[in-house]
Formats: structure tokens, C-alpha cells, sequence
């Protein structure tokens, strides 16, 4: 009874068979890789230092907003806001004071948006 050849089993055969037949038709030469090239040591740097100047002493004036304090604003109230980076100025819809958030609508497209309240400033 002849042995039961798997799928498998024929084509690993059949790679030996053409590998054999392949290597006696085209014999590789193994050449040595040249060796590798010394590298050169890397040059020490040396910078130079200079004295930073002073920072100048001038008087910086900054305009900071205040937020609008939690419980002071109610529906109705115009407020603005920041976003990305322009400012929209809008009208307090809802006020959320306990988880902190209000809801407001845009005063020149009326899309609603809700933002902290933190981050809504009195107009």
C-alpha cells in the first residue's frame, strides 16, 4: 500500500528537489564582506560662553479678566468667552452651579455651546 502524501508533504518535496537541481546549475560563491572602515573619534566641542544680559526692567501691563464668580450669573446674562482663538461674546442659557458648567448661546450665530464656568467672564 503506498504511503498517504499530504498536501504539505508534496510541496516540501518538490522544493527540495528544485532547490538540489537549482544549486548544481548555479553555484554561489560565498565572498568575504570588506571589513568595516575605523571611524573616526568624535571632535570635542567646545562652545563658548557669554554672559547673558540682563532681562530688561520694564513694566509689563497685562489685562487679566476675572471669571464670573460661581452663583453670580443667571439666565439672560451676557458673558463672553474663549475658544481656540478668537472670543465670542453670549447670553447665559442655563447655569449649572453644582457641577459648574453653563450653558450658553452665541450672540451673532445663536449655536449653543456649554462651557466650565470657570472659563466664562462677564462681559
Amino acid at each position: 500500500m503506498a504511503p498517504v502524501r499530504t498536501p504539505h508533504a508534496f510541496f516540501e518535496q518538490l522544493g527540495e528537489s528544485l532547490g538540489r537541481r537549482l544549486a548544481a546549475r548555479f553555484p554561489v560563491r560565498l565572498q568575504e564582506a570588506p571589513a568595516p572602515a575605523p571611524r573616526p573619534a568624535p571632535a570635542k566641542r567646545v562652545r563658548a560662553q557669554a554672559p547673558r544680559p540682563a532681562p530688561a526692567k520694564t513694566a509689563l501691563r497685562r489685562t487679566v479678566r476675572s471669571a464670573a464668580p460661581k452663583g453670580r450669573l443667571t439666565a439672560g446674562d451676557l458673558v463672553s468667552y474663549r475658544q481656540g482663538r478668537g472670543s465670542f461674546s453670549a447670553e447665559v442659557v442655563r447655569v449649572d452651579a453644582i457641577s459648574g458648567i453653563v450653558t450658553l448661546q452665541r450672540t451673532n450665530d445663536g449655536k449653543r455651546v456649554v462651557r466650565p464656568l470657570d472659563r466664562v467672564y462677564a462681559a
